[in-house]
C-alpha cells in the first residue's frame, strides 16, 4: 500500500496477536470513480502479466479475462517491453479508453478488446475473436 493511501489513516500494529488495523483518521478521500479493469496480475520472470485475479462484474470477468492467463500485448507492445508500473497506470489512465490485449489461454491466443474501464459498477461493451 502507498503513502497516500496510509495517509488516511493511524496504524495499529498488534504485534503479539499478529494483527493490524488502520483506523481512519478523518482525512479519508476515496476517488468518486476509480477507473479499473478488475484484475489482479503479477509479471513473471520474462516480463509475461498473469492473471491472479478477476473481480466479478468488471469489465474484465465481462471479457472472459481467467486467472491463470498471460497477458502478451497490450495495444500492441510486449507487456515485457515495459515495466509493471507503467502497465497499472496505463490501465487506471482516465484518458485511456480502448484496451486491446493478446492474451494466451490454455486453447491458445485470444484477442480481446475492453472499450470501457469503471470500477465494478457500470455496464461494459466487449469485442473479442479468438486469433
Amino acid at each position: 500500500m502507498g503513502h497516500d493511501f496510509l495517509s488516511q489513516f493511524t496504524v495499529v500494529l498488534d504485534y503479539p496477536e499478529e494483527k493490524s488495523w488502520l483506523v481512519p483518521n478523518g482525512k479519508i478521500e476515496l476517488p468518486k470513480d476509480e477507473y479499473s479493469l478488475g484484475l489482479g496480475m503479477e509479471q513473471n520472470e520474462q516480463g509475461i502479466f498473469v492473471v491472479t485475479g478477476v473481480w466479478e462484474g468488471s469489465p474484465a470477468d465481462w471479457a472472459h479475462i481467467h486467472v491463470g492467463d498471460k497477458i502478451i500485448t497490450i495495444n500492441g507492445i510486449k507487456t515485457s517491453e515495459k515495466t509493471g508500473v507503467y502497465w497499472r497506470s496505463v490501465m487506471r489512465d482516465n484518458s485511456v479508453s480502448r484496451l486491446e490485449l493478446t492474451l494466451e489461454k490454455p486453447q491458445g491466443a485470444h484477442e480481446v478488446v475492453i472499450l470501457e474501464k469503471a470500477y465494478l459498477l457500470s455496464e461494459y461493451k466487449r469485442e473479442e475473436k479468438i486469433l
